[in-house]
This record gives structure tokens, sequence and C-alpha cells, in this order.
């Protein structure tokens, strides 16, 4: 549940065409990095 954004970036990436720049890639990296140290301290 809590990978609903990265989800939604890829899938609009690959379905709708949206751009998939270097701003994205480095907002999922974030996001993944803040879900990591939230499930770790669990």
């Amino acid at each position: 549940m809590l990978l609903v954004p990265v989800i939604g970036v890829v899938s609009a990436a690959f379905i709708l065409g949206e751009p998939l720049g270097l701003r994205e890639i480095a907002a999922m990296a974030l996001t993944l990095g803040g879900v990591t140290l939230a499930l770790q301290r669990a």
C-alpha cells in the first residue's frame, strides 16, 4: 500500500505516455527511501 505513488507514476508513463524524466525518477527514489525508513523503524 505504501508504493501506490510509485506504481501510479510508472503506470501513467507506460499507459498514458506521460514523460518520465529525471525529476520523477528522483521523486520515486526519495519515496522509496522514505518507505524503507518507515518500515525499518516499525
